[in-house]
């Protein structure tokens, strides 16, 4: 595989109200191949759309509280959400289930096995936690994601805050270890791939 040359990305930022169709479809672009997604959405022809209305679904409930953030272009996201989230109300959480059962429709049952295991293995101790990282696929190994994440990583790093995610593709693991990313154990989706769960303490505590 020829080596992508590296990009300077400029302009991190928050994702602005008129944007947020773009950033959805930009996530399903990125993670089209990914093995998870091909588990809940397994009908290639239908998959982008479906994606976008999953995470259109999804991916406000996270940011509530957190952050979503891009660059000037676009060309990829990230959503954290913060540590010590509220709980969400039973109004909220019934039209969050009623909306991604819309998305999934035939795979909602492997929707809510999906939730309920990585919900079993989440990190209980107050961290960020990174939901989604995805870059379009153009843009992929040029330093985009790197970009994207400093800004809280760095932020985790002033205030001596954890930073977990899910991996769903072995292949990026060794991109989350350069960030200071952990595999803190292996996961077994029932009926579907391996998850990652990863760990990253804060510089202070790793004596970096």
């Amino acid at each position: 595989m020829t080596e992508r040359r590296r990009i300077d990305v400029e302009g991190v930022r928050a994702v602005r109200a008129h944007e947020l169709r773009e950033f959805y479809a930009v996530f399903a672009r990125a993670f089209e191949d990914d093995p998870l997604t091909g588990f809940l959405f397994p009908d290639a022809g239908s998959r982008i759309r479906r994606l976008t209305a999953f995470y259109r679904c999804m991916v406000p409930t996270l940011a509530a509280h957190g952050r979503m953030e891009t660059d000037e272009e676009i060309r990829g996201g990230a959503v954290w959400q913060a540590p010590n989230p509220p709980r969400p109300g039973s109004l909220q959480v019934l039209s969050m289930m009623l909306r991604s059962a819309l998305a999934l429709r035939g795979r909602t049952r492997a929707g809510i096995a999906l939730g309920r295991t990585l919900e079993a293995v989440h990190e209980r101790r107050p961290h960020w936690y990174l939901a989604v990282l995805g870059t379009a696929p153009e843009y992929q190994s040029m330093g985009v994601g790197s970009a994207l994440i400093a800004p809280v990583l760095e932020r985790c790093d002033r205030e001596g805050v954890l930073a977990y995610l899910e991996s769903s593709k072995e292949v990026n693991i060794p991109f989350y270890e350069r960030h200071g990313f952990e595999v803190s154990q292996e996961v077994s989706i029932p009926g579907g791939p391996m998850v990652w769960p990863m760990l990253r303490r804060p510089r202070q505590l790793r004596g970096d």
